[in-house]
């Protein structure tokens, strides 16, 4: 009988139970990717966003000390 990294045979409801899980997971990573995808290559719904909220973006401004660090 096989078992997996866990000690647990193959076939035993736990690790099938396991087996789900990781796919879920891997489900919901590949839905967060995408939906980052689409954030990056369409800026403006960024701004569809922050005009919603009632935010702005601004830029960021180091201190001097921090500016000269990243040289």
């Amino acid at each position: 009988m096989t078992k997996n990294a866990f000690g647990i045979s193959h076939n035993h409801p736990l690790n099938q139970a396991l087996q789900v899980s990781v796919g879920a997971f891997a489900d919901i990573l590949e839905r967060l990717r995408h939906g980052l995808r689409q954030i990056r290559y369409r800026s403006r719904l960024i701004d569809g966003w922050l005009t919603g909220t009632g935010l702005a973006l601004t830029t960021l401004r180091l201190r001097p000390q921090y500016r000269a660090s990243l040289r």
